[in-house]
């Protein structure tokens, strides 16, 4: 989706790391008060990999269907917030 890297910009200070959780939960650290926007943008993307997701105060929960998907959601979400 064209303009998705720039959607996601404002928040890369937000995040902290991306981790897993089992086949098919991310775990998204942030700072506080950053997770319901983290949530949002993801869910605006409308990933096909997404479930869904819950967040907290400084914490999101990514929901996917497989260990794939979930692989697949973790380097695009690496590849967003962890440029090299």
């Amino acid at each position: 989706r064209a303009g998705l890297a720039e959607a996601f910009a404002p928040l890369t200070g937000f995040v902290r790391e991306v981790l897993t959780a089992g086949p098919s939960l991310t775990v998204i650290k942030t700072t506080a008060g950053g997770a319901q926007g983290v949530a949002v943008a993801i869910d605006n993307a409308q990933w096909a990999e997404v479930v869904g997701t819950i967040s907290g105060d400084d914490t999101v929960f990514v929901a996917t269907a497989t260990a794939a998907d979930q692989q697949a959601l973790v380097t695009r979400l690496r590849s967003l917030f962890f440029k090299a």
